[in-house]
């Protein structure tokens, strides 16, 4: 699993303007708020993220998301 895909996917779609909140704090408050009942935990800040499964929990989230949006990968 690998954080930096997590980003790219993640400006991919701020660039195509299907971001609120793009950056940091968009896609920490993403992270919150699509998988802290899920995970029971969440960090603080994505780069804290360590588990493995959990950063393939958001690299599937926004592939799929940026899937729906027509964003090629």
């Amino acid at each position: 699993a690998d954080l930096r895909l997590v980003h790219v996917l993640w400006s991919q779609l701020g660039q195509a303007g299907k971001l609120k909140q793009p950056g940091r704090a968009g896609l920490n408050a993403f992270l919150r708020s699509r998988f802290a009942q899920k995970w029971q935990s969440v960090p603080i800040d994505i780069d804290a993220l360590r588990d493995a499964g959990q950063i393939n929990d958001v690299i599937r989230a926004l592939k799929d998301w940026c899937k729906r949006e027509g964003i090629g990968l």
